[in-house]
């Protein structure tokens, strides 16, 4: 029955959607704390977390409830008509991050969008510069999503390809390189802000060194100008921390929010920052959204940002992140060329002769649900995760590199 109802769902993707996403072949109908569960019952460990969205584990019986109680109160108002229940969210939210204020969005790249915005607004308003001028620096290989804007900032040429053109006002420079840095900004007095991710995620969890984040921060202090930090990935317990920049004792000026805000139970995002910039989008009809900030978005993240902190999920990301770099590094494979990360966010170079393709496979069969990235393998599973599925994945790790 599995295999012939397999064939169904496979000939309705094939006939209705585009195909964006190479997926599993197993058909996934249940999912629950760290394990996603086929239809015929076999628990696979998510070693993914939906790119970092469900750090609390899958289906958390109290965001799921908060979920519920909401739905049935008032979902969705529109931003007009005012509640009671995201004020004390934001309230919330932000003296908890330690900004002033915060604004809604849905999708991470809805809030890369928004700080974009608010970057450029400040720019104009603040800092004074002509309307339609100013430079922000990215980071090459970044990855702040998949609208126009989002590719604009990207280099992933095979990303880019055929969707131009994009918006213009982008200065990209190497991760890691606060010279070059410092180089465009001054080669470009037009620069208002720096975007950049802390531990870059789709490039295959790269960290930086650890004065980089406070030379970025001292730069954009020193040319006041912004730093911008997408922490959509990195954020809310995946690096050990609510933040990764606090990993490294640095604030930005806008920080992004995104993934794990909702726990994985709607697609909730935020963009974070103190009035003396925030001002300068203070303005009816600037922006908005019909979803964000709704009593039922605020209420589930709410929830969501609650359960990391009872359930001390950073500290727990910390313990088991060590446990499972120390675990990976006890392999004896010389497929394995490095090992990296914070918290369980943990980035895997392996050997570029062996096939992305067939060690996934392999670690398929080991019951692992794992995602490459060009030559790297992110290890990033719910930070609820305990030393017996740490163990589970390293000992699934030396099976299937054994295969290969």
């Amino acid at each position: 029955m599995s295999t012939t109802y397999r064939e169904y769902i496979d000939q309705l993707n094939q006939e209705h959607t585009p195909g964006f996403y190479e997926q599993f072949k197993d058909i996934f109908k249940r999912a629950l704390g760290v394990f996603l569960y086929d239809i015929s019952g076999n628990p696979y460990l998510d070693c993914m977390s939906a790119f970092s969205a469900v750090n609390q584990g899958h289906c958390h019986d109290r965001i799921v409830a908060a979920l519920v109680q909401q739905a049935g109160l008032m979902a969705c108002t529109g931003q007009k008509i005012k509640n009671d229940v995201t004020p004390k969210f934001l309230k919330f939210l932000c003296e908890l991050i330690g900004f002033d204020q915060c604004f809604m969005a849905n999708s991470g790249v809805e809030a890369v969008e928004g700080g974009n915005k608010l970057a450029r607004k400040y720019a104009f308003e603040i800092m004074g510069l002509p309307m339609g001028q100013g430079k922000i620096i990215v980071a090459e290989h970044n990855f702040h999503g998949r609208t126009s804007l989002a590719l604009a900032m990207s280099t992933d040429q095979s990303s880019k390809r055929g969707f131009g053109p994009f918006p213009e006002g982008f200065i990209p420079v190497p991760f890691n390189d606060i010279e070059t840095m410092k180089d465009a900004v001054e080669r470009n007095p037009d620069v208002i802000a720096i975007c950049i991710e802390p531990i870059q995620g789709e490039a295959g969890i790269i960290i930086p060194d650890g004065n980089y984040l406070q030379q970025v921060r001292d730069l954009c202090t020193k040319k006041e100008i912004l730093f911008i930090a997408d922490e959509i990935q990195s954020g809310l317990s995946r690096c050990g921390e609510l933040t990764a920049c606090s990993l490294f004792n640095v604030k930005p000026d806008i920080l992004l929010l995104g993934k794990a805000l909702s726990g994985g139970m709607l697609p909730i995002s935020a963009v974070l920052a103190n009035k003396k910039v925030m001002v300068a989008i203070n303005e009816r009809g600037v922006h908005g959204s019909t979803f964000a900030a709704s009593p039922l978005a605020s209420a589930v993240a709410r929830e969501a940002v609650q359960v990391i902190l009872d359930e001390k999920l950073c500290e727990n990301s910390t313990r088991m992140g060590k446990l499972l770099r120390e675990g990976m590094r006890s392999i004896e494979s010389p497929l394995i060329l490095d090992i990296r990360g914070k918290g369980l966010m943990t980035g895997i170079t392996v050997d570029p002769k062996i096939s992305q393709k067939d060690l996934q496979r392999e670690l398929y069969e080991q019951k692992l649900i794992t995602c490459p990235a060009h030559e790297h393998f992110r290890i990033a599973p719910p930070t609820c995760a305990n030393q017996e599925n740490i163990h589970q994945i390293v000992d699934g790790f030396k099976n299937a590199l054994a295969q290969i």
